[in-house]
């Protein structure tokens, strides 16, 4: 092929290709759409996710814990602590909670028990001792729905507002020690109390600041509000103080699996202390002889090796001696080692040659070449 063609080859592959590019711009032009897709994993596993985020951009120091764990351990008063999900508290919780407020700290929480007029208490007397007082307008709650009309009388806020709070139940101040209020057009949702340095501040319920209705009326609006009632601070929104116990939750779910593991482990302890009567003394054996250790030593050196192994050291011992005696003595052949031996001790040489070097093959042999190496030993 010559040049020119390759260079036509060339600009006609340029020029195609410049076409193309030239039609997909024009054909294909970017095209933005804005489609909704379904909660995050950390938003279903977090129903005031939007609330924390919003109060984190609003400048405030927003954490989200689960759990009693910050009930036990309550943060430092200058704070808002947000209980979403408020179980029973015990004694020494209302104890502290009630410190906590009075050296400043403010409690958000919910009233989720109703009062009863009959016995004089709703069954929860953190808030009954506020002078807080739940109640349902039951089937009349029909006639207060449709509406998120609100009037709040608090701090920076304006008279009227859209909250959507649960219109079937509503609040009462019995105490008349509520300094603020947010009303709906059947009943008040929001009671504000002054507890020492701190406050104290109940609502009917927390739908108005869940992920799904946060950005509806005023609600994130009313939400930051509240977090400064007592001056910017940080902020604890705890929720799921309820969850019981590990023990619980597998009764709960699984009580004949726990009451088999219970019978499974009972047997197991009866089968391991399973005796009767005091325990016996451990039985002592009688003490082996030294000829026995010696035997079984020896049983166990002709086993592992050679039988030679078990001469060897008589014949070491005999050459070191012979070598202060005979300097040279190593150095001698085997015969003339043998000879000499021969000639001193009165022992026949082929008898004194075969216990020397030869190794021995039946335990007979073995037995007359140590007898050998000893008379050796002796006669010298």
């Amino acid at each position: 092929m010559r040049l020119s063609d390759r260079a036509r080859i060339g600009l006609f592959s340029l020029g195609l290709a410049a076409v193309l590019a030239v039609a997909f711009l024009i054909l294909f032009q970017p095209v933005e759409r804005t489609g909704r897709s379904g909660p995050s994993l950390a938003a279903r596993q977090n129903r005031f996710l939007a609330a924390e985020r919003f109060l984190q951009r609003a400048g405030l120091d927003t954490e989200t814990r689960r759990g009693r764990g910050l009930l036990e351990d309550l943060p430092p008063p200058a704070g808002v602590l947000f209980l979403a999900d408020r179980g029973a508290l015990s004694d020494s919780q209302r104890r502290a909670l009630d410190a906590w407020m009075a050296a400043g700290g403010h409690l958000l929480t919910v009233a989720n028990r109703l009062w009863d007029e009959d016995r004089n208490t709703s069954g929860d007397p953190f808030l009954d001792a506020y002078g807080v007082r739940q109640f349902t307008h039951g089937r009349r709650a029909g006639l207060c729905s449709g509406t998120d009309r609100a009037t709040a009388n608090l701090p920076g806020v304006p008279a009227g507002l859209r909250a959507d709070f649960r219109p079937r139940f509503y609040l009462r101040d019995d105490s008349g020690l509520a300094d603020g209020h947010l009303s709906g057009p059947c009943g008040r949702h929001l009671l504000t109390y002054p507890v020492g340095k701190g406050r104290l501040t109940v609502v009917t319920g927390t739908r108005p600041w869940r992920n799904r209705a946060i950005d509806e009326g005023d609600h994130a609006f009313l939400l930051g509000r509240l977090m400064t009632l007592t001056g910017p601070g940080r902020v604890w929104i705890l929720r799921r103080t309820d969850i019981p116990g590990l023990a619980t939750l597998i009764w709960r779910r699984a009580p004949e699996a726990a009451a088999s593991a219970a019978v499974l482990l009972l047997f197991a302890l009866w089968a391991a202390y399973n005796r009767f009567g005091p325990p016996l003394p451990s039985p002592r054996r009688p003490r082996r002889s030294l000829a026995e250790h010696l035997d079984a030593v020896a049983g166990f050196t002709v086993r592992q090796g050679p039988l030679s192994d078990l001469a060897d050291p008589i014949r070491e011992r005999l050459d070191a001696r012979l070598e202060r005696r005979i300097p040279q003595w190593r150095q001698w052949a085997a015969q003339r080692r043998a000879a000499w031996l021969a000639d001193h001790t009165g022992l026949a040489e082929a008898e004194v040659a075969a216990a020397m070097a030869e190794t021995p093959r039946s335990e007979r042999e073995l037995v007359t070449v140590i007898q050998t190496l000893q008379e050796l030993e002796k006669r010298l």
